[in-house]
């Protein structure tokens, strides 16, 4: 699991597709507020609102973009 936040009351985490009904049982036992946001794997992240698909993006494109603002290719 990766824990992810820019500020302290959102984060994004990671988990493993194999972990995530556990993943899912802790936080609703915790009584944490949570969505499932996307998914990634392959050469794709995919970002969902429920059983919306928002958005396909390819890593490659992710990667150029992100490395073009630090001048890295």
């Amino acid at each position: 699991m990766l824990a992810f936040s820019e500020t302290n009351a959102r984060y994004i985490v990671e988990v493993r597709n194999e972990d995530i009904d556990k993943a899912t049982s802790i936080l609703t036992n915790l009584g944490v507020l949570f969505s499932v946001i996307g998914s990634s794997g392959g050469d794709y992240v995919i970002v969902r609102w429920g059983d919306h698909k928002l958005m396909t993006l390819k890593l490659d494109d992710l990667k150029a973009a992100y490395n073009s603002l630090w001048g890295a290719s």
